[in-house]
């Protein structure tokens, strides 16, 4: 069932409306209700229309139920034998529509043939305009016994600090429970239903018809009761839940993240999830997501490495580093050092240049062999401003720096003219190929 649901078509019978074949078992009726409840509940669901919600109140209600499920079972049969005479040799809806209202316009409105399907498996009549359709759930209480419910699942953000480091995690999440004000049933202790006015508490109505001189009889499900021959008022109806049987409640969990986890990884908390009445709950999923970092970041999603860019100035670039540069996910200072010139080791650091820890990265779970991931340290060279060159002795400059080029050779001949061309900022758009 998609999210934003669309009312039922014609010739839908319970079974249909809970998208069950007639073999469903009561822990699969259930499932199924509580499934689609979910999606077309009024207050979870605005913008779905409400009477879809009270079909699949109306369905659980006679399904769920042992011996209002048999009758409704029996009748739906009977119904089914009945469409292969009288009604089901008139295949024209339209022809029989104009009919059917010319005769009985004063006690059926066009609804009737809206959920009337003659010669189909099943025969929906609807019930008189001046009526209202009304439903109540079965007796459920919630319990520790019977079916588990399904897990619920939950995106978590953590950061990088949390996987190096772990973290205890305390946080709110709302469940869907069984009402306690109705202990799941959708109505008060003291409420009882009464018979449908509509069918006199039979669950089916007898319809028969003469046409052109041909007696035509059959039964349908009353589509007032859904077969079910008594009905709960609107008013009788849970406050707390509305005669859902459910409610939200919000409470507080508690859990860890495990130093050496990686994101994607789920983290099970059992019986912290949702629990539909007289089931057991089910339990709740947390789903680690990354949080992005202002300056760390990861060399894929399984990945322990971690890479880091570092900004050098030109001077250490060329003649070697040693201080505090950079503090680490778990807090410590960390200090690099590059070789001068004259000893062991020395290279020159040049822009975009990368260089390893090993074991720096990720750390590895505890009590495993994995190796810790290792952090990768990029390089970005910082250049002198104009005002440092322009406040230096430049003929000083000239003769510490490597000398500068010569004209491009070989020689262009003597009658080759040259020019000057102006040089601009600017900045070059790699991804769209335009300058900007």
């Amino acid at each position: 069932m998609s999210p934003n649901p669309t009312h039922h078509g014609p010739s839908r019978n319970l079974y249909e409306v809970l998208e069950l074949p007639q073999t469903a078992t009561r822990s699969e009726i259930r499932a199924a209700y509580h499934r689609l409840a979910k999606l077309s509940h009024p207050d979870k669901n605005p913008g779905v229309d409400p009477t879809i919600f009270h079909e699949l109140q109306q369905a659980y209600e006679v399904l769920s139920d042992v011996d209002k499920k048999a009758q409704y079972d029996n009748r739906l049969r009977h119904t089914e034998s009945m469409s292969g005479t009288g009604f089901g040799s008139f295949t024209d809806p339209t022809a029989f529509h104009d009919l059917f209202q010319s005769w009985f316009k004063e006690e059926y409105t066009a609804s009737f043939f809206e959920h009337t399907s003659f010669g189909s498996t099943s025969a929906h009549f609807s019930s008189h305009s001046g009526h209202h359709h009304h439903h109540h759930h079965h007796h459920h209480h919630q319990s520790n016994g019977g079916r588990k419910t399904a897990d619920s699942s939950l995106e978590f953000e953590c950061t990088l600090e949390d996987l190096m480091n772990g973290r205890k995690v305390a946080m709110e999440v709302q469940r869907q429970l069984g009402c306690e004000a109705c202990e799941g049933l959708g109505f008060g202790p003291h409420m009882r239903p009464k018979p449908c006015q509509q069918c006199d508490g039979q669950g089916f109505i007898m319809t028969t018809l003469t046409i052109n001189g041909l007696l035509a009889s059959g039964t349908a499900v009353c589509t007032s009761c859904q077969g079910a021959g008594e009905k709960l008022s609107q008013r009788d109806r849970c406050s707390s839940c509305r005669g859902s049987g459910l409610r939200v409640k919000k409470e507080r969990v508690e859990w860890k993240i495990t130093k050496g986890m990686l994101p994607g990884e789920v983290i099970c908390l059992p019986d912290a999830g949702d629990a539909e009445p007289g089931c057991r709950p089910g339990n709740l999923l947390l789903h680690l997501k990354l949080a992005p970092h202002p300056t760390f970041k990861t060399l894929g999603s399984r990945s322990r490495d971690l890479i880091l860019p570092v900004s050098i100035t030109l001077s250490e670039s060329l003649l070697g580093l040693d201080r505090l540069v950079f503090h680490h996910l778990d807090g410590r200072g960390v200090r690099l050092r590059l070789p001068p010139p004259n000893e062991p080791g020395y290279s020159i650091i040049k822009p975009g240049e990368e260089r390893v820890i090993r074991g720096a990265g990720l750390p590895s779970r505890p009590r495993t062999n994995e190796p810790a991931g290792d952090l990768w340290i990029k390089f970005e060279i910082e250049w002198p401003s104009e005002a440092w060159v322009a406040s230096q002795d430049l003929d000083f400059l000239k003769h510490a720096l490597p000398a500068v080029r010569p004209d491009l050779g070989p020689s262009l001949p003597a009658s080759t003219s040259q020019i000057y061309l102006t040089l601009q900022s600017g900045q070059f758009d790699h991804q769209s190929s335009h300058p900007k």
